[in-house]
């Protein structure tokens, strides 16, 4: 049985005054499931937004968040600014297509085959080389923690001695 612990005011009309307003108060897994309807709500297929990718996929594909809501995209990368088209929404995530660059990432190159957008058989292609060294690494890294169950402290010592820099650990 939980007990509320948050308000949300929710505006009808942008010309509500104030005390017109509703105000609800809910529980932590009511205002969970509010938050997740009224982004799905906004999150369609065939929506156009603009996204700032924070991260990549195990697939090479850029992830995006609009208010915490991740959005998969394909030929993104991290860093870039997109204007992507939603191709399919789900309850918690979304697939979007990358439409176009409004702002590249520092990383972003062009990719040495002209079908690799196409294709698909290098999604990394369009990353500089040391930032795909760099994802490679961070891959590895992240599945040898969570499915390796190898501790961090572990792979941190790992990763200083192989750079040669191991004595940065006292």
């Amino acid at each position: 049985n939980e007990k509320p612990n948050l308000g949300i005011v929710i505006q009808r009309d942008v010309n509500t005054l104030p005390e017109k307003m509703d105000i609800y108060t809910f529980t932590e897994s009511e205002t969970l499931a509010f938050i997740n309807n009224v982004t799905k709500q906004f999150m369609k297929k065939d929506d156009i937004i603009t996204v700032d990718v924070v991260d990549m996929g195990s697939d090479g594909e850029g992830i995006g968040k609009v208010d915490g809501f991740p959005v998969f995209i394909k030929d993104a990368v991290t860093g870039d600014r997109a204007k992507v088209k939603i191709i399919k929404a789900k309850k918690n995530f979304a697939f979007g297509r990358l439409m176009e660059l409004v702002q590249a990432s520092q990383d972003r190159v062009e990719p040495r085959c002209r079908e690799a957008r196409r294709c698909g058989g290098c999604q990394i292609q369009c990353l500089d080389y040391a930032a795909q060294l760099k994802y490679k690494n961070d891959r590895v890294y992240n599945s040898l923690l969570r499915i390796g169950g190898i501790p961090a402290k572990q792979l941190d010592q790992g990763r200083l001695a192989a750079s040669g820099r191991a004595h940065d650990t006292d």
